[in-house]
């Protein structure tokens, strides 16, 4: 799995490729956890190369949920492939986390 983390405007974008399960889980919360600021009031993450995700990925969306409520900031996510937004759909993550057809898309919804 890899992770291409940047800031902007008090907006971690967060972009990952790769599969998000039991191999990867622990290395994407860390460098997560280790990326959010205080400063910042939303990380919208760009899913549109995940080719796999588990339980154990929703689980390790649901703690970065919650870490960033933690400082009153928000996830987002967006340009999930169909069969990543099919897992999100099912387990009703869909539900918890607004998803976005675009990093575009989730920008605008932050900005009003």
């Amino acid at each position: 799995m890899e992770l291409t983390i940047d800031r902007r405007e008090r907006v971690l974008e967060v972009r990952v490729k790769g599969r998000l399960d039991a191999t990867t889980v622990d290395m994407f919360q860390e460098a997560l956890h280790n990326a959010v600021s205080e400063r910042d009031r939303a990380m919208i993450m760009d899913l549109g190369e995940v080719s796999f995700i588990n339980s154990t990925g929703l689980r390790a969306f649901l703690m970065t949920v919650k870490l960033l409520r933690l400082q009153s900031a928000t996830l987002q996510l967006c340009a999930l492939t169909d069969s990543v937004h099919e897992v999100f759909r099912i387990s009703s993550f869909d539900t918890i986390i607004p998803i976005h057809e675009s990093m575009e898309a989730a920008r605008a919804s932050l900005s009003g």
